[in-house]
């Protein structure tokens, strides 16, 4: 527990240039005292609730993050490329590793 109620947390900006954000602990609540965005987890942890803090101070307010995907989570926590892989056709998960294999062997993620 924090009992100053001030973290940092590190994160890459869009450019994906690593940035470290401060936030406090306040958090937007409803009517009925519950977040109004992101929840604690149920083991009470707060990490997802500051995570969308700092990433909403990041990219500007919370309304901006509106629809948001969780490939853009892992860019903003990683600075690394991230994609959606659709699985429509129940593969196993070795036949789902060697096809995002093939996609990235195939020159779709250029490594500097």
């Amino acid at each position: 527990m924090n009992t100053a109620g001030i973290y940092s947390l590190k994160l890459f900006s869009t450019l994906g240039v690593p940035v470290t954000v401060i936030v406090d602990d306040k958090i937007p609540m409803s009517s009925v005292y519950k977040p109004v965005y992101a929840q604690a987890s149920l083991e009470k942890e707060i990490w997802p609730i500051l995570l969308e803090k700092a990433v909403s101070k990041l990219i500007g307010n919370f309304d901006l993050m509106v629809s948001g995907t969780a490939n853009e989570g892992m860019f903003y926590l990683t600075g690394g490329p991230s994609f959606n892989y659709l699985n429509t056709s129940k593969a196993t998960g070795a036949l789902i590793f060697a096809d995002i294999l093939s996609y990235l062997n195939a020159g779709h993620f250029v490594q500097s």
